[in-house]
């Protein structure tokens, strides 16, 4: 009997090619989608989920209580920490550091620029990070010990030997930091879902050969722990506040001293914050680990469920549409013997049998297109049917339930007719049932909301991408150096270039972020100020317009340690009517106290547009930390600047070091990855959902003009013109999106909204992007239904009318 059910089910299809390849299509795409989308939300959830003892393992966290009472909250913790964690509370039995730099290795003529990971001697007893040759428990027992991960071996030693015999034991070297290793160990590659990153291992001890000593006499890390076996880490948690003021106590004086936390005992304590949670918490500051977004993720999830349902909504509004054409052929069935249940059962059928074809096409369009969402996402991505088969299931529940309900409503519905009205043509469902006409508009409005959202981010990338900084970021390069002497050295080998319009020095080049200090009110209040070094060719390089008083010079030794530049905001917030020439007494900064102001300088942004320009003080000094030069070339052939730039680098270097060289306004657009990713989603999802939905409207459109081929004829004869028929046959449709417009609008409102709020610089919800996707919904969706209906309205009357 099955195999009958499925034999007519096959004809019925190839009788309906058009209907059936809009409903298995349709289907298949919204599959595709979802099941992409699932693999990056899994890829994204499965964070930090592949070490052993994640259950156990916590990230050490500070909590400082503010004045204003909010909480900040630092992973950044000085250097002895982990060691008395160990010693002091029993059920810690591993600790670790874990510090991420930069480094050139070398190891005879061969020499690279590696992610560098500092960490303790427990980190790879601590966390799961297999060792392909080495002892995890003794690799980084030597001061001198250096754990490779296999690319950089195999860049340094090449291919290696079974056991790795060409490569333990080998002397490595970081030339500028003049150290020597012997490798120990090397690495699998770090798995991409691992917050903590890095190319090869060494001991923090040489922590201070990469960077400086924080206030309290020890390197800012993130600190992790593993808790013994049975350890509940809520015990330990109440004996942090006595813990942290004893050992972190000058961190802790000096914020009192300064009142940045309260005055209670609590106000400065650590707490500790599990693995899997380190990924998605963006509440917590650190410079070591990488960031997920846990609402992009749910996002992401709730966008691959809305297509899905578009999808299975399109199926079933199709089907039903589909079989209120079968009423005489019930008829027949039931004249020769067919029971309800048969009915039902030959529904059913057809609808599974299209529904299970939808999934293996998605599956296979997922196949297709997997490369080019990689690209997309910036991941790599894979479909792995053994370690995915709970998700596949879950898709074939899904799509079994959606055969399931597309095959219901109407096999519940035919199967009540009584052979003689089903017969007589009589029995009609679908047409303009109900439920057909809601699941058309939920389609829509779910996708003209989607097109409004990728409208507005559109608009409001374009909007960040063209808004003026105040400063020129056109034909600027940054290159990074690793000293103030190298970088002098190439900026005069650079000002002999006539192509070279100007070079800056300064310690920061805008996107690395900036130092801060706090400057503080005669009454006794403190205001954040954020600091960045520079050299007197800064204001001319970038064309940043002073507006009061003048630039440094080094022609007045005194503005090294004892003058200051200042920005609008700050002067504002200062309420000095005449800054220039005023001392800042509330201002201290290292060994420069109470400067002069010599100028005021027009506002620009250091940070991105998320943020308000923030009060800035610029100073003149030596640069202590890695600076980076900017770089204005003239308009021209830009080839032939970056090799000039890249040969005037090797003049001025020894060690071979490959000049760090990149484009001002391309460093600028990296901080807009994020929504430039989401947009590009978006995009391809409102894009998507279009083309579902309107694959259905065809669908039901052409099984309306199916329904209604007599009444055209006659209408026809009786005078009606094409444009009146198109009319008539679209006006139901037009009725709908309008609809699907009204619901749609305020929900993309309200989120568009909330996105927008997290910029401090953004475009206002104007209209006119919600008309623009409401119009081009409703024109798409009358280009096919117009499509049908002139090709139903230009038939020959006779065709339809002559067996009447």
């Amino acid at each position: 009997m099955f195999k009958n059910y499925l034999t007519v089910a096959f004809r019925n299809l190839m009788r309906q090619k058009l209907h059936a390849f809009i409903n298995v299509f349709g289907l298949a795409l919204g599959i595709a989608f979802c099941l992409l989308m699932a693999l990056f939300v899994r890829h994204e959830w499965s964070h930090d989920r592949f070490h052993v003892d994640r259950e156990r393992i916590f990230r050490v966290v500070i909590h400082e209580l503010q004045p204003n009472g909010h909480v900040r909250n630092f992973a950044l913790i000085s250097s002895p920490i982990p060691r008395a964690l160990k010693e002091e509370f029993p059920g810690i039995d591993l600790a670790s550091g874990f510090v991420r730099d930069s480094g050139r290795i070398a190891s005879g003529d061969k020499t690279f620029r590696e992610s560098v990971g500092l960490v303790s001697a427990d980190f790879l007893s601590l966390f799961t990070f297999p060792l392909l040759a080495g002892d995890p428990a003794t690799a980084l027992d030597r001061p001198d010990g250096i754990v490779l991960g296999k690319a950089v071996a195999r860049k340094l030693f090449g291919e290696p030997d079974a056991d790795y015999g060409n490569v333990m034991g080998q002397s490595v070297t970081f030339p500028r930091k003049r150290l020597t290793f012997v490798v120990t160990g090397v690495a699998a590659p770090v798995p991409i879902a691992s917050s903590l990153q890095f190319d090869l291992l060494i001991p923090m001890a040489h922590q201070p050969r990469f960077g400086g000593n924080n206030a309290a006499g020890g390197v800012n890390q993130s600190v992790y722990v593993r808790l013994a076996e049975g350890q509940d880490v809520r015990e330990i948690e109440p004996a942090m506040v006595s813990f942290a003021n004893r050992h972190m106590g000058p961190r802790v004086g000096h914020l009192r001293k300064w009142e940045r936390i309260q005055e209670r005992e609590d106000a400065f304590t650590l707490g500790f914050q599990p693995l899997t949670d380190v990924y998605w918490d963006d509440d917590v500051f650190s410079f070591y680990e990488s960031q997920g977004s846990l609402a992009g993720a749910y996002i992401l999830a709730g966008i691959a469920v809305i297509v899905l349902l578009i999808a299975c909504s399109n199926f079933t509004t199709l089907s039903i549409a589909g079989s209120a054409t079968r009423a005489l052929e019930v008829g027949v069935r039931k004249v020769l013997g067919a029971g309800r249940r048969q009915v039902m059962q030959q529904f059913w059928s057809e609808a599974l049998l299209l529904s299970f074809v939808g999934l293996l096409l998605g599956i296979a369009l997922a196949e297709l297109f997997l490369p080019v969402f990689n690209g997309l996402v910036e991941r790599k991505l894979h479909i792995s049917y053994w370690s995915d088969g709970s998700f596949l299931l879950l898709l074939l529940v899904i799509v079994a339930a959606t055969g399931l309900i597309a095959g219901s409503y109407p096999s519940l519905m035919l199967s009540r007719f009584e052979p003689v009205t089903a017969m007589k043509g009589e029995g009609r469902i679908g047409g303009r049932s109900r439920l057909t006409r809601t699941l058309v508009v939920l389609q829509y409005t779910a996708s003209i909301a989607l097109m409004i959202c990728t409208g507005v981010m559109i608009r409001q990338q374009n909007f960040v991408r063209h808004k003026h900084l105040g400063y020129d970021r056109e034909q600027v390069l940054v290159v990074r150096t690793d000293g103030d002497k190298i970088a002098r050295r190439y900026k005069q080998e650079l000002l002999k270039d006539p192509r070279i319009l100007a070079v800056t020095i300064t310690d920061r080049a805008f996107t690395t972020g900036s130092s801060s200090t706090s400057y503080q009110f005669p009454d006794g209040a403190r205001l954040s100020v954020r600091l960045i070094c520079v050299d007197p060719d800064f204001l001319s390089t970038l064309k940043i317009d002073l507006l009061d008083g003048r630039n440094f010079s080094d022609e007045y030794p005194s503005d090294r340690d004892r003058a200051v530049l200042i920005n609008e905001t700050l002067a504002c917030q200062l309420n000095l009517e005449n800054p220039v020439g005023q001392p800042l007494p509330g201002f201290t900064w290292r060994e420069i106290k109470s400067p002069t102001i010599i100028g005021v300088v027009r506002d620009f942004h250091i940070d991105s547009l998320h943020q308000p320009v923030r009060p800035l003080v610029l100073q003149m000094r030596h640069f202590q930390t890695s600076p980076s030069l900017m770089i204005r070339l003239h308009p021209g052939d830009l080839s032939n600047s970056v090799a000039m730039l890249k040969e005037a680098w090797k003049s001025v270097t020894s060690s071979g070091e490959q000049i760090r060289l990149s484009f001002l306004d391309d460093n600028l657009e990296k901080q807009y990855r994020n929504e430039e990713r989401w947009q590009r989603m978006l995009m391809y999802a409102s894009a998507l959902a279009i083309a579902i939905s309107c694959l259905g409207l065809l669908g039901l459109a052409s099984l309306a003009v199916s329904r209604r081929t007599k009444e055209i004829g006659i209408r026809k004869v009786l005078g009606a013109s094409v444009a009146n028929l198109v009319s008539l046959l679209s006006r139901d449709f037009v009725k709908l999106l309008i609809l699907a417009n009204g619901l749609a609008w305020p929900v993309a409102y309200w989120v568009m909204d909330g996105w927008l709020a997290d910029f401090s610089y953004r475009i206002d919800l104007g209209i006119g992007v919600f008309a623009l996707a409401g119009a081009l919904a409703l024109g798409v969706a009358l280009l096919t239904v117009g499509a049908q209906t002139v090709k139903a309205a230009l038939a020959n009357p006779v065709d339809a009318l002559k067996y009447e």
